[in-house]
């Protein structure tokens, strides 16, 4: 079943882009009883509509794809998360996977689970 944000959401496209049903039938080669179906709540949206639908918008899969739950929704921007993958993306490969060891460690630190084997030299920093 389509869930009601899903259905308020393609009905908000639909209604901005001035499109009936038929349009996005149209557009999307999905029959018209389809979206009726999806509209309606009486059919899920499964994956390949998900993708015709992105075609037929013009819009990234992944936005229909979150829209329709079938993806978790992306995080709000956050400075210190913007901050950290900019200076991670100045790292070399090795130093990259080392940070990702780190971070994990740090997690299951936190979490009050303790991990063993990590590499000295991730161990060391962790210290």
């Amino acid at each position: 079943m389509a869930t009601i944000e899903f259905q308020e959401w393609l009905q908000a496209e639909l209604d901005n882009r001035n499109w009936k049903q038929a349009d996005l039938s149209r557009a999307s080669g999905l029959s018209t009883a389809a979206i009726s179906r999806i509209m309606t709540g009486s059919r899920g949206v499964g994956t390949e509509s998900c993708k015709a639908i992105a075609h037929a918008f013009q819009l990234p899969q992944e936005i229909i794809f979150r829209k329709a739950r079938f993806l978790t929704a992306k995080p709000k921007n956050d400075p210190l998360n913007d901050l950290i993958l900019f200076l991670a993306n100045q790292l070399q490969e090795e130093e990259k996977e080392d940070l990702v060891e780190y971070i994990r460690l740090r997690i299951e630190r936190a979490n009050g689970r303790v991990k063993r084997g990590v590499s000295k030299k991730v161990a060391r920093i962790a210290e």
